[in-house]
């Protein structure tokens, strides 16, 4: 009764202190009793493995031992420099009435700028035709919006594509002119 009186009047921080110990003891109990199932014991002598039977037709082969690696060192080279041949194209020169087209085609920008209308945002347009500068026709003509997301609607291709082919264009071309393949311009709306 004495002792039981004692251990009510403990200080809660001893007690707890105490309560630590014991659970340290207890889980080291347990650390060692789980390290003595898993030791095995090797009380028992094993019997040495059995040799395998040799059948009459059995052939030795010897294994050749790997031979050891030299080790190397890279390659020093010294490489020198060499010049590299200037090429250079002759440029087709552009044909004389290419800027007479250009003029002609941005005199129409108020009739392309109408077929935009209702367009939210401006944007750019590359037109690529055949052109018989004798005659001031245009053909083949290839519309692509830029950026490529942008697309044209079926209306408005139709649309520049008239206001670009008619009417014919007045150019003024040379006999010694070649013809380039076709004409590519770039038009903002």
């Amino acid at each position: 009764q004495h002792q039981a009186q004692q251990r009510a009047f403990v200080i809660p921080a001893v007690r707890r202190e105490r309560t630590r110990q014991r659970q340290r003891r207890l889980g080291t109990g347990l650390l060692l009793l789980l390290l003595l199932c898993l030791v095995r014991c090797e009380c028992e002598t094993v019997p040495p493995p059995l040799a395998p039977a040799k059948s009459p037709t059995a052939h030795v082969f010897e294994v050749a031992k790997p031979t050891a690696k030299k080790k190397t060192r890279p390659i020093a080279v010294k490489m020198v420099p060499q010049g590299r041949g200037k090429y250079t194209a002759a440029g087709r020169a552009s044909p004389s009435w290419i800027e007479d087209l250009r003029l002609q085609v941005a005199a129409r920008s108020v009739r392309l700028a109408q077929c935009f209308t209702g367009v939210d945002r401006p944007g750019v347009l590359r037109w690529t035709a055949r052109v018989n500068p004798d005659s001031g026709t245009v053909s083949d003509h290839e519309l692509e919006a830029i950026p490529a997301n942008a697309e044209l609607g079926r209306d408005q291709k139709v649309c520049v594509v008239g206001v670009l082919g008619t009417p014919t264009y007045r150019l003024h071309p040379t006999d010694t002119e070649t013809l380039p393949d076709a004409v590519s311009l770039v038009i903002e709306f």
